[in-house]
Formats: C-alpha cells, sequence, structure tokens
C-alpha cells in the first residue's frame, strides 16, 4: 500500500491510546498528592478507581470525597488535584489508566460537563470489565494492536456515557428527561405532544418547565435550531432545498421555505446565493 505524506500541525497522537497505568496501595501513612496543573503530555486524560479507601478530589477549589466504587475523572494541565488525607487509618487502594489521542480530551470534557467529574461505577458491570481489560492490554508484553485498543478505549468513553446517562434517568423527574430530549435532538421529528407523551408528562407542563429552564419556549427554540442547522447546510454545502429541509428537521421544503421568508424575507435559495455572492 502506497504511503502518503502526511504534515499534521498537532503532535497529539491520532489513535487513542494508553499512556501510563498503574494499580496503586498505600499505606495510612504514605504521603499522596498530585496537582494536575502542570502536569503533562498536555493532551492526556486520566480516570482513577477507587477499591479501597477513599480519596479527596479538588476541582476548582472545590473538594469531593471519592469512595470506594468511585472513580474521578481529570485532564492534564487544568485547575484540579487529588490527595490522601493524612490523617487516614485506612488503606488505599486504586487502579488508574491515563490516556491520550486525538479528540479524546473533548470527550472526556463532555462526559464532565454532563455528569460531573465524580463517577460511581459498580465492580462488576462492564464499564468496570472494560478499565479491567484496557489495563491488561496496555503492558507490553500482549503486543496489542493499537487499533483493538483504541476501540476499547472509545467503547470505555461510551460505556461511561451509557451508566451515567441511566443512573441520571432514574434521578431525574420525567419532565426534566423530556426537556433533554428536546435538548438532545433539536432537529428531530417527532411533535412535542409525542415527546410529552412519551415522559407521560401534559404539554402544557413541559411548555412551562422549558420556558423556566431555557428562556423560550419549546417551539422557539426547536425552530432556532432546525433554522440554524439549514442556513448552515445551505452556506457550506450544495444539498438541494429539500434535502436541506430534511436534514434539518423541517420535513418538506415548504415548511423551510415559509420559515426562511418569515425570518430572512427571501427563499433558501436566495440566501443561498447571498452567502455565495
Amino acid at each position: 500500500m502506497a504511503q502518503l505524506a502526511v504534515h499534521e500541525p498537532s503532535s497529539t497522537p491520532p489513535f487513542w491510546s494508553v499512556w501510563t497505568y498503574g494499580h496503586d496501595v498505600r499505606t495510612p501513612n504514605e504521603h499522596y498528592h498530585w496537582r494536575n496543573h502542570d502536569r503533562g503530555p498536555h493532551h492526556c486524560v486520566s480516570i482513577q478507581y477507587n477499591i479501597r479507601g477513599s480519596s479527596v478530589y479538588v476541582e476548582r477549589g472545590q473538594k469531593f470525597i471519592v469512595k470506594p466504587q468511585q472513580a474521578f475523572v481529570f485532564s492534564y494541565m487544568e485547575d484540579s488535584s487529588y490527595y490522601l488525607d493524612p490523617d487516614r487509618d485506612e488503606i488505599y487502594e486504586c487502579i488508574w489508566l491515563n490516556l491520550s489521542g486525538a479528540g479524546l480530551r473533548e470527550h472526556w470534557h463532555y462526559l464532565r460537563q454532563q455528569f460531573g467529574s465524580i463517577l460511581t461505577i459498580d465492580p462488576k458491570s462492564t464499564t468496570m470489565r472494560t478499565i479491567h481489560q484496557i489495563y491488561d492490554m496496555a503492558a507490553p508484553k500482549h503486543n496489542t494492536d493499537p487499533y483493538d485498543m483504541a476501540t476499547a478505549i472509545y467503547r470505555l468513553v461510551m460505556q461511561i456515557a451509557d451508566d451515567m446517562r441511566a443512573r441520571w434517568q432514574k434521578t431525574e423527574s420525567p419532565v426534566d428527561q423530556a426537556i433533554e430530549q428536546l435538548l438532545q435532538h433539536p432537529t428531530g421529528t417527532l411533535s412535542l405532544k409525542s415527546i410529552a407523551a412519551r415522559f407521560d408528562v401534559s404539554r402544557e407542563h413541559l411548555t412551562r418547565r422549558f420556558v423556566e429552564k431555557i428562556g423560550i419556549s419549546p417551539g422557539q427554540f426547536l425552530i432556532q435550531q432546525k433554522l440554524q442547522r439549514a442556513l448552515i447546510l445551505l452556506k457550506e454545502t450544495n444539498l438541494s432545498v429539500a434535502q436541506v429541509a430534511d436534514q434539518s428537521g423541517f420535513g418538506t421544503s415548504h415548511t423551510l421555505i415559509r420559515q426562511m421568508q418569515t425570518t430572512h424575507g427571501m427563499s433558501p435559495t436566495e440566501y443561498r446565493e447571498t452567502q455565495r455572492a
């Protein structure tokens, strides 16, 4: 296979991989304190799972107690740290993975933004099995294929997302779950009435709660998001008006044309021409 020379501006490794890994056991009198703001390389992210004992995780000045069967996730070169209470009388045991790869830091940031930096992970869960699997695969003696490792790390990220979302759904009210559905899928084709029925709430209650949280009605929000998507597609692609309408959630070109006339005073074709003039 011919190789093509690629000049990549970023030094971040393209495939997701394990930078370092470890299994630590610390006695009560051992000092243990890591500050992440000056640790590198900058593209690394970490997950540390507590097997025995508790640790203290600090993020932007706020302290969190991380208990057994919980993990904390962080990135290098950020304002966070973690340590063990010097007055503790327990043994501390953990397993940790430092991961790197293009785009991984952005995935990590999204997970933390959605669910926080402290994760509760069942030791018998699929997620925990994947953590142990990646730990084993990282050993040089296994000569793990980079593609297999990247796949395993991606699977871990998605499993964490699924686990945390499932826990969130157990604690959030049906109406807040309905709002999340609208926020996550603004170009979807389900009507507000259908989404309200799906989560067993009234359309009126959903609308009131949405306005309280977001500041505008669900209908206004959905139109804004669909229109924003349509404008980008009209400007950046050669898709037909019908395709733009379909891929932005308007369903029909007639609906898109009507909305464009209302908000911009021009048709989709006219808008595209003005953007490319």
